[in-house]
């Protein structure tokens, strides 16, 4: 059965196609899946990423902590090319752990291809760090994947939306 362009289906397997991704422990095909200009506020990392390079990045950290996603609620909303998924998830690392999420996706279709230009994942409120891994954390340090990095002033970034729907950090 086929399944309608831009239907609720195809959307909800948007997700599961991101989530294959991350399974096959390769950043570059995960990274396949964001546009050139898209947006990535990761889950485990206090760094915004702004391109296809820093999205990459920040999944060569996060695909090696072996992560699989379940979709936990799901909210499709589809206007012609845009598509937004948000909801909760669950991820459950090698080591066990997990994580409860909430996580928005904003997709723009071009042609065939859905890809991701927008994607937000946070920590839900009620989630608490375990205490072994807290305590490991210096205080007054963010931790960034691998990295460790001093508390700083936020940076505030802007983009203006040009022709296309593109930006520029002003």
């Amino acid at each position: 059965m086929e399944v309608p362009v831009g239907s609720e289906t195809e959307i909800l397997g948007l997700f599961d196609e991101w989530n294959a991704a991350l399974q096959t422990g390769d950043p570059g095909h995960v990274a396949e899946l964001y546009a050139d200009d898209a947006v990535l506020l990761p889950t485990v990392s206090n760094k915004v990423r702004h391109d296809l390079a820093e999205i990459r990045d920040y999944f060569v950290h996060f695909v090696g902590l072996v992560p699989t996603g379940v979709m936990d609620e799901a909210n499709v909303r589809v206007f012609g090319d845009l598509a937004i998924n948000s909801g909760l998830s669950t991820f459950t690392f090698a080591d066990g752990s997990t994580v409860p999420a909430r996580f928005t996706f904003v997709y723009r279709r071009s042609g065939d291809l859905w890809q991701i230009i927008e994607h937000h994942s946070s920590r839900t409120p009620e989630w608490r760090e375990p205490a072994a891994q807290a305590d490991l954390r210096p205080d007054r340090r963010l931790h960034d994947g691998d990295h460790l990095h001093e508390t700083r002033l936020p940076v505030l970034r802007c983009r203006e939306a040009g022709p296309g729907g593109s930006g520029r950090r002003l």
